[in-house]
This record gives structure tokens, sequence and C-alpha cells, in this order.
């Protein structure tokens, strides 16, 4: 067995590669796609030190019946290639049979999701959270990031399960408010095929470098500081994509109007934006962690949530950023 979850080969496996010898294991982090551990160990002057093991499968890890690309560990490994290494966690090993990467361990390390209960965004969290998106989306299409099977995949999580009746039964079972709210907005052709044309310039926009799913949990707080993981979703597309997923989760934050209006001012200052897309993407965001597998733990209201879907069918008809 080759799983970093069998312990024995977890210990073996860094023994051999790293020369370490494994004191304790356990999880880091709760993410959906990969099995992510936090090892500890001691070093040659017996000081106590811990890393990051991270591994993809044939699978997403926490819904093992639903396929994914294996291979999207190396798009994280080569994302490190690019210059904003600096926001990144070290990058310690990287195995590309087994699809294992090894990172710096950045200690007890929150990510941003305490903003969906309440909080806002420091000045220099923006600032670095702005100069990441610039710095990143500034990077043109020069060497190749071949992330085409998982761009594929997401598409389907992104712009076809959420918006046709794949999804009803859980939905319905889960919030039937939402349901019949959503059925009405569904069933808009308009809206429809809008839906249709944001996924063709999600595919076909390669213009800038993408994290591909930055969302608050994707970005780690470092004291006022920030660091960015979970980069294997990158791909080259539409820079309206990566901020209009932050925007996104920004709007389920209970002081989203502050944290949107600065993030947007700052991202702007650098960089102009399609404001049709933006208002687009944003919105098949909010709609698809309403409807789809990934729904983020938000302290607002099922009131609020049936008006925010309102709200992202209005901003994808009207082509404006309305929240």
């Amino acid at each position: 067995m080759t799983d970093i979850n069998d312990t024995q080969f977890l210990k073996d496996y860094l023994k051999d590669k790293l020369s370490i010898h494994v004191e304790a294991v356990e999880n880091a982090g709760e993410g959906n796609m990969n099995s992510t551990l936090r090892v500890y160990y001691k070093n040659q002057d017996n000081i106590s030190k811990s890393i990051i093991v991270k591994q993809s499968y044939y699978y997403i890890a926490q819904f093992k019946s639903l396929n994914a690309p294996a291979e999207r560990i190396h798009i994280e490994a080569t994302f490190y290639e690019y210059e904003v290494k600096n926001y990144l966690p070290k990058l310690i090993f990287f195995d590309e049979k087994l699809n294992i990467i090894i990172m710096e361990d950045l200690g007890q390390a929150q990510d941003l999701s305490y903003l969906y209960q309440d909080g806002e965004l420091t000045e220099n969290q923006i600032s670095e959270i702005a100069d990441f998106l610039v710095t990143m989306h500034s990077i043109s299409k020069i060497k190749p990031l071949p992330n085409r099977l998982m761009v594929d995949f997401h598409k389907d999580y992104l712009f076809r399960f959420p918006f046709n009746h794949f999804l009803d039964d859980m939905i319905e079972k889960e919030n039937k408010e939402m349901f019949d709210a959503t059925r009405v907005i569904l069933a808009d052709n308009s809206f429809q095929q809008k839906i249709r044309l944001l996924e063709e310039k999600y595919l076909n926009d390669e213009t800038s470098l993408l994290h591909g799913d930055f969302h608050l949990g994707s970005i780690l707080k470092l004291g006022d500081s920030i660091k960015v993981i979970d980069a294997e979703f990158a791909f080259f597309g539409p820079k309206e994509w990566d901020l209009g997923v932050l925007i996104a989760h920004l709007a389920l934050t209970p002081k989203a109007n502050a944290n949107i209006n600065q993030v947007l001012k700052a991202y702007q200052s650098s960089l102009t934006i399609n404001e049709e897309s933006l208002a687009g993407f944003t919105s098949v965001e909010i709609l698809r962690r309403f409807l789809g597998y990934s729904k983020p733990s938000t302290a607002i209201t099922n009131e609020m949530k049936i008006k925010l879907a309102s709200l992202a069918h209005n901003m994808i008809i009207k082509g404006k950023l309305i929240l």
C-alpha cells in the first residue's frame, strides 16, 4: 500500500526520502480533494519539527465515489515555478510517481474561513491578497501549465451540475426553501444561456495565471500576513475568475461590503477588470456553493442565502456587480 494514511508506509517513506523518524501524525486541514497530514519528528539536534505531507488520488478524498485526476498534485508542484512562491509554503519534496508533495509546516495557521462567522480583513491582509492576485494575474502563458484534465473536471462542478437537475434530490432534502427558490432561477432560459457563455470564457480565455480555487479556505492567516495553499486547480484563464471566487466567499461573510470594497479597490489600483465577467463568475461561485457539493459553513441565515441567490441571478442577467 502506498497511501500516506497507512502510518507504517508513511514512516518508511519519510525515512527513505528525507531521513527523518516520524514521532506522530495528525490531520492537517479539512480539504475535500486530498489527504493532508501534519507529521512530527525530531531533527539531528533532537529538536521537534513538523512538515506537511499531501497526496492526491484518482478520486476525491472526502467523496471516494467521485473520480478526479490524480495528477492534480503535479500542478500544485509546478505552481512553485512561477513568481508567486513568496506567498506559498516552501516546497520540500515532490514525488511525481506517488502523487505526493511535502511542504513546510506553517504551524497552527488559521485559514480565513473564520470570516464566515465574523471579522474583517486587516489593511495588510488586503494589501497582500491584492498583491498575490495582481502578481499572479500579470504572468502570461510563457511556459505551459498542463492542467486541462482538472479544468475539464472542475468545470462540471462549476457550470454544469449546480445548474441542471443532477443534484435536485440532495438539495431538496438539505434545504427545501432554497430548492424552491433556485428552481425558478434555473428555469430562466436567458440565465442558462449566460451560464454557457461564462463556461466558454472560463475554458478558452487563457490570458492570466490563476490559482483556480481562491476561496477563504485557500488563504492562511499568519499574524497580519497571508500564505496561499491548494493550487491544484491552477491554470491559465480569465483573471476575473479568481477575483470572482474570492468576492463570492466574502459575500457570505457578515461584513461582506467592507471586505469586498477594500479588496476590489486594492486590486483595481493595479489591474483593470471586465465587470460583466466578474459579476458572472462571482454569481456562479455563490450559486454553486449553495447548490453543489462543497458548502461553506457560514453564519448567514437561510433567508439571506435565498436573497443572495436571487442577487446572483440578477448579476448574471445584468452583467453588473451589485453586491
